[in-house]
């Protein structure tokens, strides 16, 4: 009876995963949030989605869910990674919450490919460990770590906001937390994952710490171990300091701004936005 029910749960998701692609088309995503509330009531525990890419991930409540449904969720950064990433690829995902851009490298790297996936908060650690466990079941080699990425070796604190995506790890971070966590510097642990190979695509989003992980990776763009990568960068001195790193290995930098890749200076940016920066040259 109860193996019944699972079957007929999963059936109802994918009947009710239908009807919100439908309607969330006709609506060009306006409610995404609410009407991704209104689905946690229902599915409290979360749920298996399939991703446009093929791709099949595991999401909790989260509001982020259509995005993830259909492809939406930082479409910016998808299109980015699906010219830059082929099959065997080596690409290094920071920041990876519950794994939704490590699916998409995984599928683009292929079998021989290998993704290295980074998350220091538990909660989300358990469920990007079972959504790497997803990926590999189709072939994919990721290996989720759980670690923090800072430009020395050590522990950061936890601090965790409202929903997942915006938790924080830092050093003297203001808030009631007592977690911690281990951090580790890819300057001195790239060359033992990577097995010497180079990083094709790194994703660094760390909620304003990108700065600090950038200084622990400067050697590894300096040398051309890193290809391409996108990080979230936040205007002011982070985007200065940033902007004076990616200096010596940049050939093109991009930043997102007005709902479109720009060639722009970092030290110019307003508002917290992603940059894309391609070393491939160099």
């Amino acid at each position: 009876m109860w193996q019944n029910y699972k079957v007929n749960q999963g059936q109802i998701v994918e009947v009710l995963i239908s009807l919100y692609r439908y309607f969330l088309r006709l609506t060009r995503r306006h409610g995404l949030f609410t009407l991704a509330k209104i689905n946690s009531r229902m599915f409290p525990r979360g749920q298996y989605v399939k991703l446009p890419a093929g791709a099949r991930l595991f999401v909790p409540a989260d509001p982020h869910l259509f995005g993830f449904v259909l492809g939406t969720h930082e479409q910016h950064i998808t299109e980015i990674l699906i010219p830059s990433v082929k099959h065997g690829d080596v690409c290094i995902d920071v920041g990876a919450n519950i794994g939704y851009f490590t699916a998409i490298m995984a599928q683009l790297a292929g079998t021989s490919g290998k993704i290295f996936s980074f998350e220091p908060v538990p909660e989300n650690f358990s469920v990007l460990k079972l959504n790497a466990e997803l990926a590999s079941a189709r072939g994919a080699q990721v290996t989720p770590i759980h670690a923090a990425v800072s430009e020395r070796h050590g522990t950061l604190r936890i601090v965790r906001r409202e929903y997942s995506t915006y938790h924080q790890v830092g050093p003297n971070l203001n808030a009631v937390s007592n977690d911690s966590v281990p951090c580790l510097c890819l300057d001195e642990d790239l060359p033992g994952l990577a097995a010497g190979r180079h990083i094709s695509f790194l994703k660094i989003d760390v909620e304003g710490h990108e700065l600090s992980v950038l200084r622990g990776l400067r050697q590894s763009l300096e040398t051309g171990r890193v290809r391409r990568l996108i990080v979230e960068v936040t205007p002011g001195a982070d985007a200065a300091e940033i902007s004076e790193i990616l200096s010596n290995c940049a050939r093109r930098v991009e930043c997102w701004v007005g709902g479109a890749w720009r060639n722009k200076n970092i030290t110019s940016l307003t508002e917290r936005t992603d940059v894309f920066v391609d070393c491939t040259t160099r």
